[in-house]
């Protein structure tokens, strides 16, 4: 046992932008990892909230989109705040790689016809991959598992759908692990796609709602399953994807670099930022497609902590060609770069999530 000692709450907050009314709620669970949240959300008034936009509205697109959006974007002035406040308690650990984010696409050589151009490189692996959720499926089972960055992805998604009152008959919902955003969705009827294999043709269509959360990050063909996504919609149905990005998980980053020392290994996974989503979508043909990032911050007292919750959120490293496992004394050594990067005993460490959103013509 790394930790035998009940550890103090764990501090998760999540900032992003949006019109979103006051609301307060708590909840506990019973169980060794007694848990507290608390959301407190923005200040502006339910009338802004439940304001009908329309595609001449205000325009505020993200970096690297097309001039013509008109659709009230997320990323304006007014951001407001979600806080969650989470109890935990350290949990094992014997061996680990650094967790993921997401990754830039590489295209093919140019000059090369659509139908003729490479492959896409092979940085993350499809069983790996399989083997984190399958994993972590098994992990959310037990009491006082972290679920946070799911959950606020999923929470986000489900404000976007109401803030642009968008009315779906069918949706298409892949991620959705706690079935939130089902919950959420009423008088809709939702398929899971959450085992299909993205970067293949998806076998729906004629979808007024697509939500993935947290996959594109480790597909190696990002742009063919944009492209998927973009044909599994009806016309005038709506996009919406989350996923951890560029910038994630700064302090892990530097405690493997530490532990590494001159011999640095693929830990973390290359990442994609917000202007890099607005191509993308742009590449597959999106309508008024729109990036936007916003974070969920967690403060911890161990790395080990840190870890479990990312084995239990699928947020483990799965490239294909994975850097050596620590040994104790590189285990040692991160641990240590972990805890001095903190104040008063906790590390802050942030996730920063990358979403987007588009509509097909």
């Amino acid at each position: 046992m790394l930790e035998t000692e009940h550890q103090p709450a764990r501090d998760i907050i999540v900032e992003r932008a949006g019109g979103n009314p006051v609301v307060a709620r708590r909840g506990s669970q019973a169980g060794s990892a007694d848990r507290t949240i608390s959301h407190t959300i923005g200040k502006r008034a339910l009338a802004k909230r439940t304001a009908r936009f329309t595609r001449n509205d205000q325009l505020a697109p993200a970096t690297g989109t097309q001039s013509g959006l008109r659709r009230q974007a997320f990323t304006a002035q007014g951001t407001a705040r979600r806080e969650y406040r989470v109890n935990d308690r350290g949990q094992d650990l014997r061996q680990f790689h650094a967790p993921d984010c997401s990754r830039l696409h590489h295209s093919g050589k140019r000059g090369r016809r659509s139908g003729m151009s490479a492959a896409p490189p092979v940085i993350f692996s499809a069983a790996r991959r399989q083997a984190a959720r399958r994993r972590a499926e098994v992990l959310q089972m037990q009491e006082g598992a972290a679920c946070f960055v799911r959950d606020a992805m999923a929470e986000d998604a489900l404000d976007r759908i109401g803030f642009l009152r968008h009315e779906a008959k069918t949706a298409l919902l892949i991620g959705d692990g706690s079935g939130l955003i089902g919950r959420g969705l009423a008088g809709v009827s939702a398929l899971n796609g959450s085992g299909y294999d993205l970067e293949q043709p998806w076998p729906v269509g004629g979808m007024d709602l697509i939500v993935c959360l947290g996959r594109l990050d480790t597909l190696n063909d990002v742009p063919g399953a944009l492209i998927h996504a973009s044909r599994a919609l009806a016309p005038g149905g709506l996009f919406i994807a989350s996923f951890t990005g560029a910038g994630s998980l700064p302090a892990l980053r530097s405690a493997m670099l530490t532990a590494d020392g001159d011999r640095p290994a693929p830990r973390l996974h290359p990442q994609i930022d917000v202007r890099a989503g607005a191509q993308l979508l742009q590449r597959a043909g999106f309508a008024d497609p729109v990036a936007d990032g916003w974070s969920v911050s967690a403060s911890y007292r161990a790395l080990d902590t840190l870890v479990a919750d990312l084995r239990a959120q699928a947020l483990g490293n799965v490239l294909a060609r994975p850097g050596p496992p620590l040994t104790r004394t590189m285990l040692a050594a991160a641990r240590q770069a972990f805890a001095d990067s903190g104040e008063a005993g906790r590390t802050v460490e942030s996730f920063e999530i990358v979403t987007l959103t588009g509509w097909r013509k």
